[in-house]
């Protein structure tokens, strides 16, 4: 699925030939989810009179190829996606639904594209981050003739 990405923070970013936006790929089996136990929220505590010890959230994330990138002193050419906001559904099932969301961006410190291995070793705190953007992703279009890799123009 291709979907186009852009940038709202850092302001300053204009990484992808003078734009903060591009489009680029989902990367096919580099999507999932993991659920984690956290403590209730105070109005989880209050709907459930004080009885719910912890409460389950589900984590989503998937794997967008781009053009090779420059900023701020590193190069990435993959984005692991995280929904900035908690989702019911998986972020790709909504995109087919919605005009878009928005997601924290990471790249790995040493600048490889993101690969399975990698993913669990930054949701296990193991592996060097470089990096975080605020990027809004939209679907693109199957008729809308914009390149996948390349930056909007």
């Amino acid at each position: 699925m291709k979907v186009r990405m852009q940038v709202g923070e850092p302001r300053d970013f204009n990484a992808w030939n003078g734009t903060n936006g591009a489009v680029g790929v989902v990367v096919d089996g580099l999507e999932g989810s993991k659920t984690l136990e956290t403590e209730p929220t105070v109005a989880t505590t209050l709907q459930s009179k004080g009885e719910q010890k912890t409460e389950e959230k589900t984590e989503y994330w998937f794997v967008v190829s781009c053009a090779e990138t420059e900023f701020e002193g590193s190069t990435f050419s993959s984005l692991l996606m995280i929904p900035r906001y908690r989702l019911k559904k998986p972020p790709l099932e909504m995109l087919k639904e919605v005009d878009q969301l928005v997601f924290n961006a990471v790249w790995r410190g040493d600048g490889k594209p993101w690969d399975k291995e990698s993913i669990i070793a930054a949701q296990d705190g193991c592996i060097d981050l470089k990096g975080v953007l605020v990027v809004n992703i939209s679907k693109v279009d199957q008729g809308e003739p914009s390149p996948a890799h390349e930056p909007l123009r």
